[in-house]
């Protein structure tokens, strides 16, 4: 529930002080370090390295999200899960407010990143302390404002989580920086796979809220324990004012591309749990939980490889156009399929997984499987307009999503409940194509063209494999457990049978990338 996200990290800062120290066009920091070694090749070997590490990573801990979520769909009722859905809205939109991002301003510091270090553990350790004391003063405020008595207890446990976060290990970002995706995997699996475990073991032992903010605050406990067990650092109060502002000046605007990103994404959830109340609101959360948390880790996945990579290739235009053309390519060629999927066999999965009192979930499910699609080839241009030190324009790109968002959602939620809330989302995410596409052409030399070239193929091979399962649909139900599966089979069949013709007879797909192509 909540941003995935995604790792927010660092200072409070108001919006007159951030807008006092960025200046109309943030430039780099300084000019990013070249790697020890700048061969092309190398650097390529290393990111085809990184992807099989991230995405074993990715495919291990979303096994172990599906079967969290699963679980908590079986044991508690809508309102429960819309219950935790406002906890984790509230510390998002905390989170937000104050998010500079840290480690990609570290990130950008080159092989200065270890001269910059204790500034920034100090910036998030400031910064987590106080979202600790802010969280627990608002509580009685956000129970007034929502009505909720049983909020007040979960906010000020969570208020843990952002104190956690911002005592985290700031040189992760210098194995970033080394291309060492070996160890960033490792540091995602020790962690996802502890707040996994104990959400899951916490609702078999006592199924309610509370088994979920268990589950995240042993989570974060253990992400801040592995993060400083995969590189060893000894943190320390460092107060000088000009690193800590150089730092903060480069993440400023991230902070208000974050709240943008915030009320795109949480909008709906806060007019739904307004308008149309916690049982709603608990139905969309499941929905947004196994159509946009899927893709969010494939936005993760990508954003992890393509970061590090423009930082280290900034001055070279012909790469940049490569990996965001790559970056695209990977997004639609799993996103594509997994839309297909929901579209068509959403209901009887939901209902077969979850159970019906989820039916009410589905409608939301195939909308937002769509929009998030959309979004995440979107933002693919994030990474590299942080990379080269440009990060008001993801901020500009990004602030057309809220206002449309916002001039649709209640009129079509009060027309057609969380269904007309998702479509929303949808309109939001298409008025958005015309300015990324025109950002990626001035940046990386990206064409609309180039962009609907790439995403040609996995589309075809995304309407095959619709075609495929309506096929066998005629034979085999899917409204039977045994149908569903065959369904799904027989989409993932040929949808695997054609990226793999395609990898090894045109050298060219995700088979083709793993293989080193």
């Amino acid at each position: 529930m909540g941003l995935s996200h995604a790792g927010m990290i660092e200072v409070h800062v108001g919006v007159l002080t951030v807008v006092g120290w960025v200046p109309a066009e943030t430039p780099r920091m300084r000019p990013v370090d070249k790697p020890a070694t700048d061969d092309k090749a190398e650097h390529r070997r290393k990111l085809l390295g990184g992807g099989r590490w991230l995405g074993l990573a990715r495919m291990a801990t979303r096994v172990l999200a599906v079967l969290k979520n699963v679980i908590i769909a079986r044991v508690l009722a809508p309102e429960a899960v819309g219950m935790a859905g406002l906890v984790f809205l509230c510390l998002s939109v905390a989170e937000a407010l104050t998010n500079v991002r840290m480690n990609d301003a570290l990130l950008s510091t080159g092989k200065r990143i270890r001269d910059n270090a204790n500034a920034a553990w100090t910036i998030g350790a400031l910064r987590g302390v106080l979202l600790a004391g802010a969280l627990l003063a608002v509580a009685p405020v956000v129970m007034t404002l929502l009505d909720a008595p049983e909020l007040v207890p979960l906010l000020r446990a969570i208020a843990v989580v952002p104190l956690l976060r911002g005592l985290q290990n700031p040189l992760m970002a210098e194995v970033a920086y080394q291309l060492d995706f070996r160890r960033i995997a490792l540091f995602q699996i020790g962690g996802t796979t502890a707040l996994n475990f104990a959400t899951i073991a916490a609702l078999l032992i006592v199924p309610s809220v509370w088994s979920i903010i268990v589950g995240m605050l042993i989570g974060e406990a253990a992400t801040l324990v592995f993060s400083y067990i995969m590189i060893r650092f000894r943190p320390g109060i460092e107060l000088r004012w000009e690193r800590m502002r150089v730092l903060v000046q480069y993440g400023a605007w991230m902070t208000l591309t974050g709240i943008v990103l915030l009320l795109s994404a949480q909008l709906d959830s806060w007019v739904i749990s307004v308008t149309l109340g916690l049982g709603a609101l608990g139905y969309y959360e499941v929905a947004r939980r196994f159509s946009v948390g899927f893709l969010n880790d494939i936005v993760a996945f990508v954003h992890g490889l393509t970061m590090p990579s423009y930082a280290t290739l900034a001055d070279d235009i012909a790469m940049r156009r490569l990996v965001l053309i790559k970056a695209v390519q990977v997004i639609a060629f799993v996103g594509m399929p997994f839309a297909v999927v929901m579209v068509m066999l959403g209901r009887d999965g939901v209902v077969h997984v979850l159970g019906d009192k989820w039916l009410p979930a589905v409608v939301p499910l195939q909308i937002l499987s769509v929009s998030g699609l959309i979004i995440g080839v979107q933002t693919t241009a994030g990474p590299l307009f942080y990379a080269l030190g440009k990060p008001k324009r993801d901020f500009w790109m990004n602030l057309g999503r809220p206002v449309v968002l916002g001039a649709c959602l209640v009129p079509m939620a009060s027309t057609w409940g969380t269904a007309g809330a998702a479509g929303a989302t949808v309109v939001a995410a298409l008025s958005l194509v015309p300015v990324w596409l025109w950002q990626i052409r001035d940046l990386a030399s990206v064409t609309a063209g180039s962009v609907l070239r790439a995403l040609a193929i996995p589309a075809l091979f995304s309407a095959a494999t619709a075609g495929s399962i309506a096929a066998v649909g005629t034979w085999v139900s899917a409204e039977t457990f045994v149908g569903l599966v065959a369904n799904c089979a027989v989409g993932a069949a040929t949808y695997g049978a054609l990226v793999t013709w395609l990898g090894l007879r045109r050298q060219q797909g995700p088979v083709a990338w793993l293989r080193g192509r």
